[in-house]
């Protein structure tokens, strides 16, 4: 596998590289692997200080994978599209309680299609230094992995009722080790999800599934993941905005770990 990874990624057209690899991450990766159920509990929350700059935190519990607290840095353009960079300690498999620590960064570009639908593209860079094992015992050593993450999203709203506007989300994210390990796989993950959520005032509330494929554990495991997710926008300082019009703040997150 992974030396069919790396063909794909040496592969003369860029254009033909990442549609070559997500058709093999749906098809091929998945028929080798093993698959379990969990249940994903996450909170995302933009601090706003003005209008373009503000605070994120989000933590999420996977009761079977990990735990997550990050924290970060925005600044918004006046565009729409925003830069995040922070910080975030992972702890890993909750029998070895495994730590992690994580700087990254990322873009993030909305996209307005039409008064319905809105879409998303968000580029996430991660700094992975995870804690090393010695016959499944802590080491004290950590070993690095550079992984980079490639997420499209697309939002249908549907006309308001009396406690918010509801939506139902599509998304997909490709997430790709880079030279940074030999033992790793090119391919580390990748997610499908539909979620169907309640946009209210400053807080949105969504439900759904996610299918995860993580190359990397016992030689390619399947995870059917129940998701409940909240992101909440508090406003510190001046955040003036309209809330006839679709606030693209409400949707800078499409997942965690």
């Amino acid at each position: 596998m992974h030396r069919l990874m790396l063909s794909v990624l040496t592969a003369p057209r860029k254009g033909m590289r990442l549609t070559t690899l997500v058709l093999l991450s749906l098809g091929l990766c998945e028929a080798r692997a093993d698959s379990e159920e969990t249940f994903w509990i996450g909170y995302m929350s933009n601090w706003w200080l003005n209008p373009s700059k503000a605070i994120w935190f989000d933590t999420h519990l996977n009761h079977d994978t990990f735990f997550v607290l990050r924290g970060g840095y925005t600044h918004k353009f006046e565009s729409g599209p925003s830069i995040t960079g922070g910080y975030a300690y992972i702890r890993l498999n909750p029998d070895l309680n495994r730590p992690e620590h994580r700087p990254w960064g990322q873009v993030f570009f909305p996209f307005r299609l039409n008064d319905d639908w809105t879409a998303s593209f968000r580029l996430r860079s991660e700094l992975r230094f995870i804690e090393s094992l010695d016959n499944g015992q802590h080491s004290g050593g950590y070993v690095f992995a550079w992984r980079n993450r490639f997420q499209t999203s697309f939002t249908r709203h549907f006309e308001p009722v009396d406690l918010g506007t509801p939506l139902l989300q599509f998304s997909h994210e490709l997430l790709l080790n880079f030279a940074s390990n030999p033992d790793l796989d090119t391919l580390d993950q990748n997610r499908i999800s539909v979620l169907l959520g309640l946009q209210m005032e400053n807080l949105t509330i969504r439900v759904g599934y996610m299918n995860r494929y993580l190359a990397n554990v016992n030689y390619g495991t399947t995870e059917h993941a129940a998701l409940l997710w909240f992101t909440h926008n508090i406003q510190i300082g001046d955040r003036r905005r309209s809330r006839t019009e679709i606030d693209y703040d409400d949707y800078p997150e499409q997942g965690s770990l």
